[in-house]
């Protein structure tokens, strides 16, 4: 089962989701564990990778083990310094509950039908 860490960055009630320029949808920020790499540091490099960021904090949130994928997605709320340039292929955007409730723009099926649910469930978002 290939292991990956995701990051769950929340301001002003917006869930924090990047696209690269040839997707068609948003997820959050993270990616896969390389080599002997823990869920931590997988979360770090993948933050610096993806948006040029550096985590300020991070806490374990959940956990899903995703039989279709065939992956474990370990999901922390994390608390990162934006940075002022992003990388050229990487868009950004706040995804509010407004965004959710009209479905649209088109997110990670995972993160519309199991994350973003539990962040509106308690209330982060």
């Amino acid at each position: 089962m290939r292991k990956r860490a995701g990051a769950l960055c929340i301001r002003n009630g917006s869930l924090l989701l990047i696209r690269e320029n040839d997707q068609g949808f948003y997820w959050t920020p993270g990616g896969g564990l390389e080599g002997t790499e823990s869920f931590e540091q997988a979360l770090e490099r993948e933050l610096s990778e993806e948006l040029n960021s550096k985590i300020i904090s991070a806490k374990p949130y959940m956990t899903i083990l995703d039989k279709d994928a065939n992956e474990e997605v370990r999901y922390f709320l994390v608390t990162i310094d934006l940075p002022t340039k992003l990388p050229d292929n990487t868009i950004v955007m706040w995804y509010s509950k407004s965004n959710y409730n009209a479905n649209t723009p088109q997110i990670s099926r995972r993160i519309y039908a199991k994350v973003y649910p539990k962040l509106l469930r308690e209330n982060l978002v």
